[in-house]
């Protein structure tokens, strides 16, 4: 190879290497804003700067801990797990209905489950989502549930 393809060479794949860190410096800091803006508007518990709130996950402790951050925060509250990894809760149920009943696309979080539990009503969206919730919601009426109270109970107490 000669001097000047080898200079070529390198100079394109530092122009490469110098878009790519522009672009993972961009999305750094989109990440960080909405961070930002989640510790400023949205409540949360008291964490650890480093750990987040992942010291409330005891699971000697985690149910209590999540009652009473439902109490303390009724509509909603973020949880960090880690320094930068949030979880939204929501625990107002009126906001919880809005959410469920929408068929806006899901976090990507859940297309690494696409394998497992298959492209159904969790993961699909838009006019596919609204024809499985149509097909799905005479199963769950109350009046049908209603038999299933007492097993339901039973199951529950043997628990």
């Amino acid at each position: 190879m000669t001097p000047e393809v080898l200079t070529f060479l390198l100079s394109v794949l530092f122009l490469f290497a110098i878009i790519g860190l522009i672009s993972w410096l961009t999305k750094l800091m989109k990440w960080w804003r909405y961070l930002y803006y989640l510790r400023a508007y949205v409540p949360a518990p008291p964490r650890h700067w480093l750990l987040g709130n992942l010291t409330d996950a005891d699971p000697d402790v985690f149910v209590e801990n999540a009652i009473k951050f439902q109490i303390q925060y009724p509509d909603l509250f973020v949880l960090f797990f880690g320094p930068s990894l949030p979880r939204v809760e929501i625990t107002h149920p009126e906001s919880r209905k809005v959410l469920l009943k929408s068929a806006e696309p899901k976090s990507s979080f859940y297309y690494y489950l696409l394998d497992w539990i298959g492209d159904g009503l969790v993961l699909s969206s838009g006019r596919k989502w609204l024809r499985h919730r149509r097909m799905l919601t005479p199963s769950f009426h109350f009046d049908i549930l209603k038999f299933y109270i007492p097993v339901m109970n039973e199951v529950t107490n043997t628990l």
